[in-house]
């Protein structure tokens, strides 16, 4: 399950993943590297860079920071994403 809200110029992402999830015929050829194959339990965080809408614009500042927090647990996984003005990739 994923669910993306904006709120503002903050875009929000909620994802999570359990080990008998069903995907649909277009994901279902990425499934094996999906699939739950190391069991792991734990808190995580993860930052990183992402291009931003105004990279298109000005060139000079079109980095933008991306953060996730996550928990890991054996049959399932859960994290939520945020950024502020990063461009997403859409895919419905």
């Amino acid at each position: 399950m994923v669910k993306s809200i904006e709120i503002g110029k903050w875009n929000i992402t909620f994802v999570f993943r359990h080990k008998w999830e069903k995907f649909d015929e277009s994901v279902e050829i990425f499934r094996h590297k999906m699939a739950f194959r190391d069991w792991k339990l734990g808190i995580w965080f993860k930052q990183s860079k992402i291009l931003g809408k105004k990279g298109f614009i000005r060139p000079d500042h079109h980095l933008v920071n991306s953060y996730m927090l996550g928990i890991d647990l054996l049959v399932c996984k859960t994290w939520v994403s945020w950024n502020k003005d990063g461009l997403e990739l859409k895919i419905d």
